[in-house]
């Protein structure tokens, strides 16, 4: 995928629709690379040390790969593909691709009265950042069709992307709502799932509950009697559980299991090995390596 953005020029009657499209954009950001990439006007810039603000709605949906996501509502958040975040006025945020698997984004950008009206009422929910559409054809198809009207920029076009643009947003709230899990053991089997699929990323226990839109208690309590384990110990027993898998048929260095497995530091990592295990990592590899 070429990587494209475009910033657009609204004019005075423009605005008087109420809702207009600003911006549009692709990209794959290749493992190892500089995030973000391009240039971009001075009021889009940002980096991962200082954030960013922006005026407007903002949505972006990750078709391919991993990265994470953090907000002034929301801490640090593993996301993946199949993922969108809504960026919402004036709310800080920064985002990232793990430099480890690169990602392959989409994004919009609308503003205009109406947002206003549908984030007070809750339409657009100011709580919330990320939604959970899967990979989705149909999305990417929308996102691809206003970035070729973009691209063409023939007369009589802004009303008709701004129109798709509609059509983005409406199709990743239906999606969420509808294949949000429902009951507590549909949401308690998404979380397992989630945490599985996100060893290396640092997983909060709050988060996933507001996530769920359960209290952090019942979440607890619930997670705990079908795992066995509080939603931090879980997560813990998982990275061991795959840290010995890696250590018994692979070559990886221990430092770089550890820094896989999400610990801070390999101090840590084999303090918390030894005591699941009874062994250290280098003693348990020597045991139990598959030649």
């Amino acid at each position: 995928m070429q990587n494209y953005h475009k910033y657009l020029s609204i004019s005075e009657a423009d605005k008087k629709w109420g809702l207009y499209l600003v911006t549009a954009g692709q990209g794959t950001i290749e493992k190892g690379t500089s995030y973000p990439v391009g240039n971009h006007p001075r009021e889009y810039l940002f980096n991962w040390n200082r954030g960013r603000i922006l005026n407007g709605l903002y949505i972006v949906y990750i078709a391919r790969g991993k990265g994470i996501f953090e907000s002034e509502n929301m801490p640090a958040t593993a996301i993946g593909e199949g993922t969108c975040f809504m960026l919402l006025p004036k709310v800080w945020h920064r985002y990232q691709p793990d430099p480890a698997h690169g990602w392959q984004e989409y994004w919009i950008g609308l503003r205009g009265r109406i947002l206003g009206d549908w984030i007070r009422e809750q339409c657009i929910p100011d709580d919330k950042a990320l939604y959970h559409t899967g990979v989705n054809n149909q999305l990417e198809s929308l996102f691809l069709s206003i970035l070729g009207s973009v691209k063409s920029n023939s007369p009589g076009q802004r009303q008709l992307i701004t129109g798709m643009a509609l059509q983005v947003l409406g199709l990743i709230l239906g999606i969420d709502k509808n294949v949000a899990p429902r009951t507590i053991e549909q949401k308690i089997g998404w979380a397992r799932t989630f945490i599985d699929e996100n060893l290396e990323q640092a997983i909060y226990g709050e988060h996933l509950a507001k996530e769920l839109a359960i209290s952090y208690s019942l979440f607890r309590k619930r997670f705990k009697s079908v795992t066995g384990w509080s939603p931090a110990h879980y997560q813990l027993h998982k990275r061991l559980e795959k840290a010995r898998e890696l250590l018994s048929t692979t070559h990886l260095p221990i430092e770089e299991i550890a820094l896989l497995m999400g610990f801070d530091s390999v101090y840590y990592f084999s303090r918390a090995f030894k005591a699941k295990s009874g062994l250290s990592p280098t003693v348990f590899r020597k045991k139990y390596f598959f030649h």
